[in-house]
């Protein structure tokens, strides 16, 4: 009859151990699954923040090289202003530090300038269509 009470108590044992397991079993499983995830999410963060930096390594020297490109424009529009625009008796200023400009481009700014302080032609004082109030509808 012992042994059959320590067969019985083995029984119970596991089947009580094996019910107390289960839930930890389950959330054993859940955080690998979640440690998984944070694993590939933090190696796609690394991808990105090197693509970043990538991306600004290679901003920096496109930037590099349109300040030289600009410079060397700068250079050699300021070379070359004192043979075009000199004239026989007169000689013209070279743009250096953009003292003389073109006249055509000061009247292109002047008329620009100019269309800037009237209000189109077809502008009208009062509002129309859908913005028209009601109190303006009766006038």
């Amino acid at each position: 009859m012992t042994w059959q009470y320590a067969v019985i108590g083995l029984i119970v044992g596991f089947s009580f151990g094996i019910l107390t397991m289960y839930p930890t079993i389950k959330k054993s499983k859940k955080q690998k699954i979640l440690q998984q995830e944070l694993a590939k999410t933090k190696n796609e963060l690394d991808v990105y923040r090197q693509e970043l930096v990538n991306h600004f390594a290679r901003s920096a020297e496109l930037l590099k090289s349109m300040a030289n490109d600009y410079h060397q424009l700068h250079q050699h529009m300021v070379s070359s202003s004192s043979i075009l625009l000199s004239t026989e008796g007169n000689e013209a200023k070279p743009l250096e530090n953009n003292e003389a400009i073109p006249t055509i481009i000061n009247t292109s700014i002047k008329n620009q300038s100019d269309e800037e302080e009237h209000p189109p032609r077809d502008y009208t004082e009062e509002s129309s269509g859908l913005l028209r109030s009601k109190e303006e509808e009766n006038k």
